[in-house]
């Protein structure tokens, strides 16, 4: 069984992906973006037009970043990603990244025997 492309965890899997909460936020920022970029739909595309969807979006990364469900995230409009012949067409392609918290899924406490502890006992 797959979730958006990626397998389910299992206890062998260590990447950030495999953690549900990963792919739920990953899931609502998709959603929340997607309906939100429609305001600029039917819009001219200019350089200012590029940076409004791109500030737009950063204003959000930062409000969930604020809000402590993200750790960090960016979106940015990567020229090498937009042909002329895309661009000519009305599609423009914008990059973004982003990491939610993952939970915490092990505790490990290393322990050793320190002799020098000793030495408090004579002292007064």
């Amino acid at each position: 069984m797959e979730r958006c492309g990626m397998p389910w965890a299992y206890s062998s899997s260590t990447s950030a992906e495999s953690f549900e909460n990963v792919l739920a936020v990953g899931d609502i920022i998709d959603e929340s973006i997607e309906y939100y970029c429609m305001a600029f739909i039917d819009q001219p595309m200019t350089r200012a037009w590029f940076d409004s969807v791109a500030e737009s979006v950063n204003k959000f990364l930062r409000k969930l970043i604020g809000d402590g469900a993200l750790i960090d995230g960016r979106c940015w409009y990567d020229p090498a990603d937009n042909s002329d012949v895309e661009l000519a067409a009305g599609h423009a392609t914008f990059t973004r990244d982003f990491m939610p918290p993952t939970p915490g899924e092990r505790i490990t406490h290393k322990r050793r025997i320190n002799i020098d502890y000793l030495k408090n006992l004579v002292k007064a």
